[in-house]
């Protein structure tokens, strides 16, 4: 991990670096001892397209853009927060959204975004730590820049 840390009422924000020499770039996403490691996976946002909202009772998600551009949005229920980060491979950060924080992704721009998410515990597919609502849910107050659901 390279940079500040900032954090935020959903979780943080690590600002990450891209290292260069000749041959290519290389990012480190996520070091250290001790880190609750459950999965990785890989998500895909088509443009125009809105994944949220979900939210985990146990769960911190961690994820990073690969390609693309992502819009993360996030509400907090208790205290009817909002926020929004935007970040890609351009402005490279990993942020991590604590448990309780509903959440959801958007792509920005013309390009499928690509996104990594690196969460502190395995999906448990007979007993999912998850909860979902509607893309453009009226009771959430926080607006997408895209409106296709």
């Amino acid at each position: 991990m390279s940079g500040e840390i900032t954090e935020h009422f959903f979780g943080s924000v690590t600002e990450l670096s891209w290292y260069e020499d000749g041959r290519g770039r290389l990012m480190e996403i996520l070091r250290g001892e001790g880190i609750d490691f459950g999965q990785a996976y890989v998500t895909t946002i088509r443009p125009g397209v809105v994944k949220a909202w979900h939210h985990h009772i146990r769960q911190s998600d961690r994820v990073t853009c690969l390609a693309g551009c992502v819009q993360a949005g996030f509400w907090d229920e208790e205290t009817d927060q909002t926020g929004s980060v935007f970040f890609s491979p351009h402005r490279p950060c990993l942020v991590t959204i604590r448990p309780g924080v509903w959440h959801g992704f958007a792509a920005v721009g013309p390009q499928e975004a690509i996104v990594l998410n690196l969460p502190d515990r395995a999906y448990d597919r007979k007993n999912p730590d998850e909860q979902r609502r509607p893309a453009h849910d009226p009771a959430i107050p926080y607006l997408w820049g895209v409106q296709d659901g």
